[in-house]
């Protein structure tokens, strides 16, 4: 999934699950170390401009069924995604390394 795809996605998804905030998309190094992100975090794949990875903040946390659904439209619409902690993470690359030769 390209960025462009990634963000078309994204805006896909919060039409079908309106009320999220975006909360993080691309980051830095340092910043992504700050918060806690994993070494292979998708956050750190792309630029500020090109993201392949976005948190989506919602409050009240839906219901653990709505979190399910969730999950699964992020997955029909073409990426990998887990609602945890308050937001739903979404990234249009697989779990794991960054794939070689990958661009946004």
């Amino acid at each position: 999934m390209s960025s462009a795809q990634f963000l078309a996605a994204v805006t896909r998804f919060e039409e079908l699950h309106p009320g999220g905030i975006r909360n993080s998309g691309w980051r830095g190094e340092a910043h992504n170390a700050q918060v806690g992100g994993g070494a292979n975090s998708k956050h750190l794949a792309g630029n500020p401009l090109q993201p392949i990875s976005c948190d989506i903040d919602y409050t009240p946390d839906p219901t653990p069924s709505m979190q399910r659904q969730m999950e699964h439209d992020w997955r029909v619409l073409g990426g990998w995604g887990l609602y945890h902690k308050g937001h739903m993470h979404t990234q249009g690359l697989p779990v794991g390394p960054i794939p070689e030769g990958w661009k946004p």
